[in-house]
């Protein structure tokens, strides 16, 4: 082992090599300790060896400690060589030109392999991309498909809706309406009075007991039905024939809500601008419809 190996001759302190293991250097210590302890010992010098000696230990028996000094020796002036770069590595067992070659074949093995991994993953990245966009091109025309079926879908069930409200205990494939019962609204008034509440009374009692007649399977929703008599003003939006209508109709939602209906069956249908004559006496009315039966 050269100095440039050791430099600060720890290894050979120690009298181990550069590749003992970490139970050789602690033999070492021991062995020699037994011998320079200043307890052991009476010669001058060995205490002086003796410090030495703990000091290289100190150094070889920490896994880090030993990694840094071993890096020193790799630093080292360029002038030591490649061959004592190869014999740090090796412990010194195998003669740099001998190695050589075997690394430099190694290396262009390590290269021809770098870059067949290169162009597999290449390959590999072009036809994910190409997967990744045929599945965009899938996923956008399913979400058009399911837009223009969400679209046939509505406008079929406001036709059918449109049909059921036209006309007065029609039954059939198309379903209609078999309850009607109207709530008229003193002018300018939101909330239910007492005669409204008796009215509400009677017409839920009612509702109930065509509710039992249907028969099981067959679907139905209560409609609640009001207008406004205007639609828009001179300033854009009729805004207070709307919100008397809406109140109105919300009323009217709350009460059944609160007398158990099922929220589940419950539809609201508000229009604005369709009275026929008198429009301020049909914006005061609110309808309620038991739609029946579909299919």
């Amino acid at each position: 082992m050269t100095a440039a190996d050791d430099p600060h001759g720890y290894y050979a302190t120690l009298g181990v090599r550069r590749n003992a293991t970490p139970d050789d250097v602690r033999q070492a210590f021991r062995r020699q300790a037994m011998v320079l302890h200043p307890d052991r010992s009476s010669r001058p010098d060995d205490a002086d060896r003796f410090n030495r000696l703990r000091e290289a230990y100190e150094v070889l028996r920490d896994p880090r400690k030993r990694l840094r000094y071993d890096a020193e020796a790799l630093q080292a002036p360029s002038g030591a060589g490649g061959g004592r770069i190869v014999r740090l590595l090796l412990g010194g067992l195998v003669s740099p030109r001998l190695l050589w070659p075997v690394l430099s074949a190694v290396l262009a093995v390590t290269v021809i392999l770098s870059l067949a991994s290169l162009w597999a993953a290449r390959r590999q990245v072009e036809e994910r991309g190409q997967l990744l966009a045929e599945a965009h091109e899938r996923l956008d025309a399913a979400v058009r498909d399911q837009a223009d079926v969400r679209a046939r879908y509505r406008s079929a069930n406001f036709i059918n809706l449109e049909n059921a409200l036209g006309g007065f205990g029609k039954q059939g494939r198309e379903g209609g309406y078999v309850f009607h019962a109207e709530i008229a609204f003193p002018p300018e008034r939101t909330d239910l009075d007492d005669r409204l509440r008796g009215q509400l009374n009677r017409s839920v009692v009612e509702l109930a007991k065509v509710i039992g007649t249907i028969p099981a399977g067959r679907d139905w929703v209560i409609v609640i039905e009001g207008q406004a008599g205007e639609a828009a003003a001179n300033g854009g939006v009729a805004v207070t024939a709307w919100e008397t209508a809406l109140v109105r109709l919300g009323s009217v939602v709350d009460y059944l809500v609160a007398h158990d209906m099922p929220i589940d069956r419950l539809a609201v249908r508000f229009q604005a601008g369709f009275g026929n004559g008198d429009a301020k006496g049909a914006a005061g009315t609110v309808e309620m419809k038991l739609l029946c039966c579909f299919y």
